[in-house]
């Protein structure tokens, strides 16, 4: 009988060490500032834009950093490795921040009368994620179809899809971050190189 007189404090034992066990810190990440802008001296276009938030499937469209820890693997998604809004509203912040900053018209933004003649600027999100390489490196895999249409054109001026494949300098998740911010920086500058044809 003496044995199992040690069967509680073993127990109390044991649920200390899971008490102990520390709940991992979430974390919130944001794109940092995008490099200076050169403004064109004149309003590239003569329309106002309108931006919307880019749509997204599936887990694209939630706030957790998606990651493959091999090539061509599973995508998951980090519980404790948050973006601060879901990539889609994320991304559509940035493309006016940026179309502002490049001077591409006089009003850019998210929400216009519904009478007003602008360029409407949409785009789905089909890759957003870091990848782990062979040689077990991070690197982040971005592709965007962006499309622009006209007032009440039938077709749209502009309707492509970009992408960038950006290495991450460090195994950090701050490197990564970074990374995307790369990788969207040059889809919007070719993006927006391709709108600028709609001014010429």
């Amino acid at each position: 009988m003496r044995p199992m007189r040690l069967l509680p404090a073993a127990a109390a034992i044991l649920l200390a060490a899971c008490g102990s066990t520390p709940v991992p810190e979430v974390r919130y990440y944001s794109l940092p500032p995008a490099t200076a802008i050169e403004a064109a001296a004149e309003p590239v276009l003569a329309l106002p834009i309108r931006v919307e938030i880019l749509s997204a499937d599936g887990p694209h469209a939630e706030q957790g950093v998606l990651y493959a820890n091999t090539e061509g693997g599973p995508v998951r998604t980090y519980h404790y490795q948050l973006w601060n809004d879901t990539p889609g509203a994320l991304l559509q912040k940035r493309l006016i921040a940026r179309l502002r900053a490049a001077n591409y018209s006089t009003v850019v933004a998210s929400r216009l009368p519904g009478q007003v003649g602008a360029f409407h600027i949409t785009g789905d999100v089909q890759a957003f994620e870091r990848v782990r390489d062979a040689d077990g490196n991070w690197r982040v895999e971005i592709r965007l179809e962006l499309r622009a249409d006209v007032g009440e054109s039938e077709l749209p001026v502009v309707l492509e899809t970009y992408a960038a494949s950006v290495p991450a300098d460090s195994d950090s998740m701050q490197a990564t971050v970074r990374a995307f911010a790369a990788g969207v920086d040059d889809i919007f500058a070719r993006f927006l190189a391709d709108l600028a044809q709609q001014g010429a």
